[in-house]
């Protein structure tokens, strides 16, 4: 039986596949590096304002980000602060894959069913309503973490990158 490259083997096909998180220790260094090594120009640098539930808990958070202009894939290059989900305690590395759905609860509740672990979710105006918001960083059993963004903020993200 010959393999269909054109149909989609998923709810999350490859080509929503938009960025590259590098969680680095000190972001203004690892743009000037990774701009003279792979010659990319970066958006204006932003802190992300987020509530995040990991594990039983829910806090806000502020992260450093940038992503490039180049792409997409965009590099997205995130400042670990922390002991969470973002911390660069182990050094700089490559952090995830960034991949836009259309249906964020039930893109999270899919990838769950087949053995992915939701690691840290966006939470939405009420704390308590357990449903991600906004992202979720997903975690497979063989070491590739997937961050599910709703596609409702893709014009925001081209704005920023192209502006």
């Amino acid at each position: 039986m010959a393999f269909d490259f054109g149909k989609p083997l998923s709810g999350v096909p490859f080509e929503n596949l938009y960025h590259i998180g590098v969680v680095v220790e000190e972001i203004e260094e690892a743009m000037r590096q990774v701009a003279e090594q792979i010659g990319v120009t970066w958006a204006p640098r932003r802190t992300a304002s987020v509530t995040v539930r990991e594990g039983p808990g829910v806090a806000p958070i502020a992260l450093e980000v940038v992503y490039s202009r180049n792409g997409p894939p965009f590099i997205e290059l995130i400042e670990g602060k922390g002991s969470g989900v973002w911390s660069a305690a182990g050094g700089s590395r490559l952090h995830h894959l960034g991949i836009y759905v259309d249906d964020l609860v039930a893109e999270t509740a899919r990838l769950t069913r087949l053995g992915m672990t939701p690691e840290a979710l966006g939470v939405g105006a009420n704390p308590d309503d357990l449903a991600p918001s906004l992202f979720s960083y997903m975690n497979s059993p063989f070491g590739i973490r997937i961050e599910l963004v709703d596609a409702k903020g893709r014009d925001g993200l081209l704005a920023w990158t192209r502006g």
